[in-house]
């Protein structure tokens, strides 16, 4: 009686058990390790684990997605800042332009249906996880470098940079995605970062481009509280614990690992659609 009326009075949304708080806890906790240390979006694990166990719709999700990926950014960027893996070149190119570009994106979120959207975050959660599954993350850094040269974008540094903040933070604010991801794949593939230099300066710039596209979602009211401080708190936690032992971990290994997850994830996101 007591638990009903606290959760009535503090947020409309009613969690079901305490079952899916811990959930939602472990949910962000996890999302913090992995992007901490591989670089990504809590895209990835949050989305499709709150569609299945939170009811919010998938607008309310991608928006507060957004804040956790802010999160993650700041905590993981202030660790490796700490260790001096982080350049503030494409930050402030990538990150001035992307925080535009993400508030504008939040503006265009709802024009793709539901529906349309979730079999399209479906499809790319699954890519993206048999991709980890076969290749791991070093494997397709090695092959790309080998086989793409990116002579334009090195030699116009400056426009290069600029051009990539608008794209990525424009897809940030559409779709939800948090850039560390992209952006890391940018530095150490076009300009020849190493990798723990590349990720941490990507997260840096996902607080802000993420935060950009936080701000906007919430405008629109796609920001949910109650759910936000449950994973939000596991995400602060799991940031800091994956950036703290980032060189001690097997990215590899660590990649198959969520790979495995996001494509059953994907898999459960179209079939919910369709069939249940």
């Amino acid at each position: 009686m007591i638990r009903h009326l606290i959760y009535f009075y503090i947020s409309p949304f009613v969690l079901d058990d305490i079952f899916n708080s811990v959930i939602l806890f472990l949910t962000g906790l996890g999302s913090g390790i992995f992007v901490s240390i591989a670089s990504g979006t809590a895209f990835v694990i949050i989305v499709p684990i709150f569609i299945l166990i939170s009811g919010l719709s998938l607008y309310q999700v991608i928006g507060t997605n957004l804040v956790i990926d802010c999160i993650i950014g700041g905590v993981a960027g202030i660790f490796f800042l700490y260790r001096k893996r982080i350049r503030f070149k494409p930050i402030i190119y990538l990150g001035s332009t992307g925080i535009i570009s993400a508030v504008i994106g939040t503006r265009f979120s709802r024009l793709p249906s539901e529906s349309h959207l979730t079999i399209l975050i479906g499809i790319i959660l699954i890519i993206l996880g048999l991709n980890f599954i076969i290749n791991g993350v070093r494997k397709n850094i090695d092959f790309i470098q080998k086989r793409v040269k990116f002579i334009l974008l090195i030699k116009y540094e400056k426009s290069g940079l600029i051009l990539l903040g608008i794209i990525i933070g424009f897809i940030c604010g559409i779709i939800g995605i948090g850039s560390s991801g992209i952006i890391a794949i940018i530095l150490v593939l076009v300009y020849s970062y190493d990798l723990h230099t590349g990720i941490g300066t990507s997260l840096l710039a996902m607080f802000f481009i993420a935060g950009a596209g936080a701000v906007g979602q919430t405008l629109n009211n796609n920001v949910v509280t109650e759910p936000l401080i449950y994973a939000g708190f596991g995400a602060l936690i799991g940031s800091a614990i994956g950036a703290f032992f980032s060189n001690k971990v097997n990215e590899n290994r660590l990649g198959r690992i969520i790979g495995v997850l996001i494509t059953i994830l994907g898999i459960i996101m179209i079939y919910k659609l369709f069939y249940l």
